[in-house]
């Protein structure tokens, strides 16, 4: 017992240092995960790295909290999940135990790494200012990564068929734009409050933060850039009177890389997509009206024209399911834009995987490697097809949740991430003088990034690299509602 209390003694006094440790590990991880081909490191070493970092966050966590119960009521949550899951999915047979279990506890470490941080956040006054440092350390790596790329020409772009946007050292556009989106308000916040107010160092920062976004180039990067610079100004405003200098800067920052849209990585990928649909639709025509469709028709009933249309997208579907199922469920279109809608196909095969699974895969969901189908890819550049394997994962978080956890784990995930919200907006209408600074508007803002990513993108709830950032933002904005003060900066008595 006494050599217990000895370690967590210990363990408390270290949590600043492990903090700035696991915020720092992240990006790392994330770079040699790119270059785990070049250096010939397998893909699972480094997913053991991953599940070994958050076990050891978790487990700390759990040795220093004050309330233990709150990891066995987890733990009790997901041990139950996971035998309804597990026999769910063994009723249809099971095909690769690990690889599932594996993208459950994708999900599943979500609940588990924010409750550590929240512990962490809880015993040490230094925790809070030290995540916030550790996370602009982080996005300060990231950027030196992305700036390297480039000058070492080993950027892989964004969108590679296009050859346009910047994406760096990283491996998925989606992922890297919602930790860039979540780090831009807290990196502009911890400026704030670390330079006091000095104009330059914000307006340094903020520049920075928004040319990733604008680099990298997708559109929900791209969106940020406005909402978050024209939010994070008014609230520094608030906040701060005496800080409109540096509420302009930090709007001006964004006004600027608004306004050059025109020659945007992103503009340029919509431009290149548009005149492709134009394309694949000319191809799709031919194909059908090969088979005897009506020219210029958007919909027939002609098996053969639906199958040498299907073929350039929705062939995994058609392999899977039957043409005749799968038509029924497109209504027999020919149009491009329902074809190729990506989005769509791969909730379609899912909801059909969901229909033959039965009731209980709806509750306790479906295997993730039932979620692919050995098929014929098209690749448009070379206008050819070639055998390989399709992945179906759903291209929104919420969507991904239902499909590999059922009504279950969604309904447990949506409230966990549900009550950070509301216990910030009760806080902010009972205490709002109290609350409110400029830490606590950075968190709202990258809570809010994290829902609409997790609404539009698969990049946060189950991809491991995004969920240390998620858990910092939730375990934050728990900590400022309950505080309601903001933390001393470097240079006072909780200096790192």
């Amino acid at each position: 017992m006494k050599r217990l209390e000895a370690a967590q003694r210990g363990l408390t006094a270290r949590i600043p240092r492990l903090i700035l440790c696991f915020c720092v590990l992240q990006p790392l991880l994330d770079i040699l995960a790119f270059w785990k081909d070049a250096l010939g490191i397998p893909a699972l070493v480094l997913t053991i790295l991953r599940f070994l970092t958050f076990a050891g966050l978790t487990g700390m966590g759990f040795l220093v909290s004050r309330r233990k119960r709150r990891y066995i009521y987890l733990a009790v949550f997901a041990l139950l999940y996971l035998a309804g899951h597990s026999l769910a999915a063994s009723r249809m047979g099971y095909l690769a135990p690990f690889e599932d279990l594996t993208d459950q506890l994708r999900v599943l470490m979500l609940f588990f790494t924010t409750a550590a941080m929240m512990s962490f956040l809880d015993r040490s006054e230094r925790a809070f200012w030290v995540m916030e440092s550790g996370l602009m350390l982080a996005l300060g790596i990231m950027a030196a990564a992305v700036g390297l790329s480039i000058l070492t020409g080993t950027d892989p772009h964004t969108y590679l068929g296009k050859q346009t946007g910047v994406l760096g050292w990283f491996l998925w556009p989606n992922s890297q734009s919602a930790i860039l989106s979540m780090l831009t308000p807290l990196s502009i916040a911890w400026c704030l409050k670390r330079f006091r107010g000095r104009v330059l160092p914000v307006a340094v920062v903020a520049s920075g933060c928004f040319c990733l976004l604008f680099l990298l180039g997708t559109r929900l990067a791209f969106v940020c850039i406005p909402v978050l610079g024209g939010g994070m100004a008014v609230c520094i405003w608030l906040a701060d009177r005496k800080a409109k200098g540096c509420a302009l800067a930090v709007l001006l920052a964004a006004a600027l890389f608004t306004a050059l849209y025109p020659v945007s990585p992103m503009r340029e990928a919509l431009r290149k997509s548009a005149e492709n649909s134009v394309v694949l639709q000319q191809r799709i025509d031919d194909a059908a009206q090969a088979q005897g469709a009506a020219p210029g028709a958007e919909r027939t009933e002609n098996l053969d024209a639906l199958a040498a249309a299907y073929r350039y997208n929705l062939q995994g579907i058609v392999d899977r399911f039957g043409l005749e199922r799968t038509a029924r469920v497109y209504d027999f279109t020919l149009k491009r834009s329902e074809i190729f809608d990506d989005r769509r196909k791969k909730r379609v095969f899912n909801e059909l995987l969901m229909e033959d699974a039965g009731a209980l895969s709806r509750w306790f969901g479906l295997e993730v490697s039932r979620m692919s189908q050995q098929t014929e890819l098209y690749d448009f550049y070379a206008d050819e097809w070639e055998p390989g394997v399709e992945y179906f994962a759903a291209e929104n978080d919420l969507h991904g949740v239902f499909y590999s956890g059922g009504w279950v784990l969604l309904a447990g995930t949506l409230s966990w991430m549900l009550w950070y919200g509301v216990r910030a907006l009760l806080a902010l209408i009972r205490r709002g003088k109290e609350v409110f600074n400029v830490f606590f508007a950075a968190h709202c803002g990258a809570y809010c990034v994290f829902f609409v990513f997790a609404y539009a993108t698969n990049s946060v709830l189950r991809q491991t690299r995004n969920i240390f950032c998620v858990s910092a933002v939730l375990a934050g904005l728990w900590y400022l509602s309950r505080r309601g003060e903001e933390k001393p900066g470097p240079g006072e008595e909780d200096s790192v």
